[in-house]
């Protein structure tokens, strides 16, 4: 038998095996790095044809709205879109890059492509994981964008860091009309820095910073910011629970200045702690504010107190035309509160909850404004058949103010 020695691991392999078998290991790594490539260039590929067709099957050539909400993009997705597909859309104004997962790296990259931009109007990017590194890039776009005059940042952890950025950013703005912060993780000391900052921003007629968590400090800058003659017409602070309820000098400053304020249009405060002290201070306001049309104030600490100088002060408001509140049957008298309304001129619309429908409904009907509705809708020439199209058409039209009561109008005419 023979007996065949093992060769020893250790024992040297000829010169030509080795360079032989390093040829072959290249071979097999730059093969399967070959493939890595392609298939990440296939990847990149089909997310891109998926962007690509989801742009032109939701959006015409001829679009002025770019929407790609939900669909996930790659930096490179990014990039191609503002470099391709934006040229394709020369009317495009809207670019809504909601929940798409940008994340800083890439809002940053289109952040810095749309600085010098003059085709994006509407900027949207609502939750996409934005957070404290998005100060690094969104102040600076603020700065030197000329062209964005709305921009939606919802739904993002942004914090005091990317506020402040934001703020100093708006401070030099002179084009932005809207900002929207809702549910952006915005403290007391990050809304006040917001709300300092508008002062400066000669344009911004609406801010919304709905569903954060702002204090006395932010309340205390919102007065400041009211009493400054500015273009703001808009401001939005609902779900902020710890803004008022404290019945200190803050809260009637703030509410000193609706007395004053000739600019505000709409103000949102459902959810924000306040009281009877607030309320009844606020509907007073109310008696000789002479530019506010919409008023958000349900879902407080309201009691009876508070809904009593409601009605009391609802015959002199001289300009509101919708106001919400969170009146129940049992803190509210529906009689007391349809004769009010009866006295009211400007009235369109008022929420509350089972207090009376019937009776208020009337009291609207009744209402100067409503009149000239219920005028047009129950002219001779118009068919009964055609009744539900007229009252469509009157709802499209703000003048009449009949969108706001609907319903009230459509059980009018069952």
């Amino acid at each position: 038998m023979i007996i065949r020695k093992k060769r020893s691991k250790t024992a040297k392999e000829p010169q030509a095996l080795l360079v032989n078998k390093t040829v072959v290991l290249q071979q097999r790594a730059e093969k399967r790095g070959q493939e890595v490539i392609d298939r990440t260039v296939s990847e990149r590929l089909r997310s891109l044809q998926l962007v690509d067709s989801s742009v032109r099957k939701t959006n015409p050539p001829t679009s002025t709205r770019l929407e790609l909400r939900g669909i996930h993009l790659s930096k490179y997705d990014v990039v191609n879109l503002l470099r391709a597909n934006l040229k394709e859309y020369p009317r495009v104004g809207t670019l809504d890059l909601s929940w798409v997962g940008l994340g800083d790296e890439n809002a940053a990259v289109l952040c810095r492509s749309l600085q010098v931009s003059r085709l994006v109007k509407e900027l949207i990017l609502c939750g996409n994981d934005l957070g404290q590194n998005s100060s690094d890039y969104l102040g600076t776009f603020l700065r030197k964008n000329k062209s964005v005059v709305k921009l939606h940042l919802g739904s993002n952890s942004l914090g005091k860091e990317a506020a402040r950025s934001l703020a100093e950013g708006l401070r030099e703005n002179t084009t932005l009309e809207e900002l929207d912060l809702w549910n952006c993780s915005l403290g007391d000391e990050a809304g006040a820095l917001i709300l300092e900052s508008a002062k400066y921003a000669k344009n911004l007629k609406v801010l919304r910073l709905n569903m954060n968590r702002l204090g006395s400090v932010s309340l205390e800058t919102a007065s400041q910011l009211l009493d400054t003659p500015t273009a703001l017409e808009v401001l939005n602070l609902d779900s902020n629970p710890r803004l008022f309820g404290r019945n200190d000098e803050t809260e009637k400053k703030f509410v000193r200045t609706l007395v004053t304020n000739t600019n505000l249009r709409s103000l949102g405060m459902p959810y924000t702690g306040a009281s009877d002290f607030t309320a009844k201070l606020v509907f007073q306001a109310l008696t000789t504010n002479t530019c506010l049309e919409y008023l958000d104030i349900g879902y407080n600490d309201i009691f009876k107190e508070g809904y009593d100088m409601m009605v009391e002060c609802i015959p002199k408001m001289k300009t509101l035309k919708h106001l919400r509140t969170h009146a129940r049957a049992q803190l509210v008298s529906a009689e007391a509160l349809s004769k009010a309304i009866e006295q009211n001129t400007t009235l369109q619309q008022f929420t509350s909850i089972c207090v009376g429908c019937n009776k208020v409904w009337a009291s609207l009907r009744r209402n100067q404004v409503m009149s000239r509705v219920n005028k047009f809708l129950s002219d001779e020439e118009t068919p009964v058949s055609l009744l539900p199209e007229a009252m469509h058409k009157v709802a499209e039209e703000k003048e009449y103010g009949a969108s706001a009561t609907f319903q009230m109008l459509e059980r009018y005419f069952r």
